[in-house]
């Protein structure tokens, strides 16, 4: 009985690792993609301008649109290079990958050619169905890592020491 017992303690450390190094390391790769994606939008916002104007938006609102878009990558970006209130910011971060996809869809269904401004002028990223899946992808990796972070109660809001879930849905 004890030897199951330690055997079980032996697998459940072990994927309390792994989902420790999985969240770890989506922390710093959400961290450096949208700080990097902000600087990159500060640097040379023209791509990022025209595909607002193409999709849409007249011009005071894309530079307003613009502006918040930056402010909220990079906002997001030190939250989670720092490790603070980890829930609630993989599931913003959940949030504006799936904003961007819809904006891309948009942009697809309307024949909109040309960079997606993601990266600025640093990287051209076409708008195509690549870049909806990617979006897609990123903001469900960013979710299911929210999944795994439970607050320690009810009123708390600091979440950068709390439990893990033995079970990803709780």
């Amino acid at each position: 009985m004890e030897l199951r017992n330690s055997k079980e303690s032996i697998n459940g450390s072990q994927k309390n690792y792994k989902v420790r190094a999985f969240l770890f390391v989506s922390r710093l790769m959400f961290a450096g993609l949208l700080l990097f994606s902000g600087v990159a939008k500060m640097k040379s916002p023209i791509p990022f301008l025209d595909l607002a104007e193409k999709v849409g938006l007249s011009y005071p609102w894309a530079e307003v649109v613009l502006m918040d878009v930056i402010f909220i990558e990079i906002l997001l970006g030190i939250l989670a290079l720092i490790g603070l209130y980890q829930r609630y910011v993989f599931v913003l971060i959940s949030c504006l990958f799936v904003l961007f996809s819809f904006v891309l869809c948009v942009a697809l269904v309307n024949h909109v050619e040309g960079s997606c401004g993601c990266f600025g002028n640093t990287f051209s990223s076409e708008i195509n169905v690549i870049s909806i899946v990617r979006n897609a992808f990123l903001s469900g990796i960013s979710y299911y890592a929210s999944i795994f972070l439970r607050p320690k109660s009810i009123s708390s809001i600091d979440v950068t020491d709390s439990k893990l879930s033995d079970h990803p849905i709780r």
